[in-house]
């Protein structure tokens, strides 16, 4: 659905020949979609790690 928004906002740039306004508008897309799939990726693999170095190591005495 934003992908759609964002092909009628270059559209509409586009259509009033602002076509350095829909260069930059594009080469900032193309980074955003970049961003967004390396944060999702990084959240992927963290997902299920949970707890994992945090905490008391395992056999620590607490006395």
């Amino acid at each position: 659905m934003i992908e759609i928004d964002f092909d009628q906002y270059t559209q509409k740039l586009s259509e009033n020949n602002l076509k350095g306004s829909l260069e930059k508008f594009r080469n900032l897309l193309t980074f955003v979609k970049e961003k967004y799939l390396e944060d999702l990726k990084i959240l992927s693999n963290n997902n299920g790690k949970g707890k994992e170095g945090k905490g008391k190591p395992p056999n620590q005495n607490s006395y």
